[in-house]
């Protein structure tokens, strides 16, 4: 279980003094870690989602403001007493965003126990996960599945395995899915299935987003496509010793 440090009162932005923010910040995270010091050690923290844009405007600045938010974090709940010196930590990439947060300038906090992952989204293509409609950002997509598709995954999750799990940082995938009214359900599940596979077999945790009730019925407590569950459940079977 994870309990995310999410706050959404708390926006940090290059353009503006932060400082009241981040102790608003730090002030929420003491007090939510103290609160729960109790809980058992399969209880872990996430830190501050996607607190930030995907803006590359004062970029050091941003990614500086991100990393010591993230150090904050660590430091805060290992220092919150009971079980928080030890409990796991999900770490927030910049906008949980592979690219950035495979970039050079995001630095994994320092932690004494040595017990963190790092965490991601994967929605790519958005035009695809996303759009219904087209928008002025892009052309709604209905298919998938091309060598271009395919390549486009791989190289995503090939930089997150060499910048995190090949150095023994455990990546989490916190967020995939595809939506939309406006493709087909065996459009969908190729893509969840896809990403559900290669995110497993290099050594990932996928974790398939559904809020609205899209994939999963919490009333009857049933998988809405079958097929596309018996799939998933065959991947744990693959091998997890990929380059």
């Amino acid at each position: 279980m994870l309990i995310s440090g999410y706050i959404s009162d708390t926006k940090i932005s290059v353009n503006r003094d932060n400082s009241d923010n981040t102790a608003k910040y730090a002030n929420k995270i003491q007090r939510i870690t103290t609160r729960y010091e109790s809980l058992n050690e399969e209880g872990g923290w996430d830190s501050v989602w996607n607190q930030y844009g995907s803006s590359t405007e004062g970029k050091d600045k941003a990614f500086g403001y991100l990393n010591t938010l993230n150090q904050s974090f660590v430091d805060i709940v290992r220092a919150s007493g009971g079980n928080n010196e030890k409990r796991h930590l999900l770490i927030a990439g910049y906008y949980t965003n592979v690219q950035h947060t495979c970039d050079d300038l995001f630095v994994m906090p320092t932690d004494p126990q040595n017990r963190m992952a790092v965490s991601v989204h994967y929605y790519d293509p958005s035009t695809l996960t996303i759009l219904e409609a087209d928008a002025d950002w892009g052309k709604a997509r209905t298919d998938w599945g091309s060598e271009k598709d395919l390549k486009g995954l791989n190289d995503a999750l090939d930089l997150m395995k060499t910048h995190f799990t090949d150095k023994g940082i455990p990546v989490i995938v916190g967020e995939y899915g595809c939506f939309g009214k406006n493709k087909e359900q065996e459009v969908k599940r190729a893509y969840m299935v896809d990403v559900c596979r290669e995110t497993y077999i290099r050594g990932m945790l996928p974790i398939l987003w559904d809020t609205q009730d899209t994939f999963y019925d919490r009333k009857t407590l049933t998988y809405k496509d079958e097929e596309m569950l018996k799939q998933m459940m065959e991947i744990p079977s693959l091998s997890r010793s990929k380059k």
